[in-house]
């Protein structure tokens, strides 16, 4: 599960995730990442990100009012 702090009002609430990853104790990371997004892509408001059951990567970008 999980949850999001509303930067006005400072609740947290839960979300339901399509797609939550499961770690291990183990679990390592790559030194090498791929950016998928930018300021030239996304503006330089990122507001929220969503990961549908594709893995398609949905961001919310608020001075433009926009999700990509």
């Amino acid at each position: 599960m999980i949850h999001i702090v509303s930067p006005n009002t400072g609740l947290v609430r839960p979300i339901l995730s399509y797609n939550l990853p499961e770690f291990t104790a183990y679990t390592t990371w790559s030194a090498n990442g791929i950016t998928f997004a930018n300021t030239t892509t996304l503006g330089t408001s990122p507001y929220g990100i969503f990961i549908d059951t594709n893995n398609t990567i949905y961001v919310s970008e608020r001075s433009t009012n926009r999700v990509q």
